[in-house]
């Protein structure tokens, strides 16, 4: 795993899979990130204004959001992170994950990764399940928190946010889910791997 940290994009520090790169060094609060792809546009709206709301206390002190910028929740809460002036640390599961993103997502995700504070890679070839999960396990290891964007069914595929949500407990970390009521989810409209399922 290598982390890059900005927002001078320094040389990368290097790190092994697991070891305590990610994080804030002051005391911060970090808040990690998990949560279903293929959100509706009424989904968006109803997951940041809960994002927003449970985060609005953290505003000013110093908070960050860590998070693997996929299409649909990470993106969503990514970006009220940002608005309310947290640092954004972003975990990239493997080489490639960039093509991995739909192509709609393709310009969120950039924005997103250059706004990023601190960025952590991992060592991965290609994505793949194993790799996401990987990434997702570094994401509640440096995390005090997790907020989860969750229908509180089981995960679609290995790696979905029922499984992180469930390793995030094992690790006695509080979990905040935001999902509206009676809301349906649905497949993410690019076929490809099933993840934050």
């Amino acid at each position: 795993m290598t982390h890059d940290a900005d927002p001078d994009r320094h040389e990368p520090v290097h790190g092994v899979a697991g070891e305590a790169v990610v994080g804030r060094g002051d005391g911060a609060v970090v808040v990690g990130v998990t949560g279903h792809r293929g959100l509706t546009g009424e989904q968006a709206r109803y997951v940041a204004g809960q994002a927003r709301r449970l985060l609005a206390p953290l505003a000013g002190t110093g908070f960050a959001g860590i998070t693997c910028l996929a299409e649909g929740a990470d993106s969503v809460v990514a970006d009220v992170i940002l608005a309310l002036g947290g640092r954004l640390i972003s975990v990239i599961p493997a080489d490639g994950y960039r093509d991995f993103q739909p192509a709609a997502h393709l310009r969120d995700f950039d924005r997103l990764l250059r706004r990023s504070a601190e960025v952590v890679r991992q060592d991965r070839p290609t994505p793949d399940l194993a790799s996401l999960m990987a990434a997702s396990r570094v994401l509640v290891d440096a995390s005090d928190q997790i907020l989860a964007v969750w229908d509180g069914l089981p995960a679609r595929g290995w790696g979905g946010t029922a499984d992180v949500v469930e390793y995030a407990r094992e690790q006695h970390r509080p979990v905040q889910i935001i999902w509206p009521a009676g809301a349906v989810r649905r497949r993410p409209a690019d076929g490809g791997l099933v993840s934050g399922g």
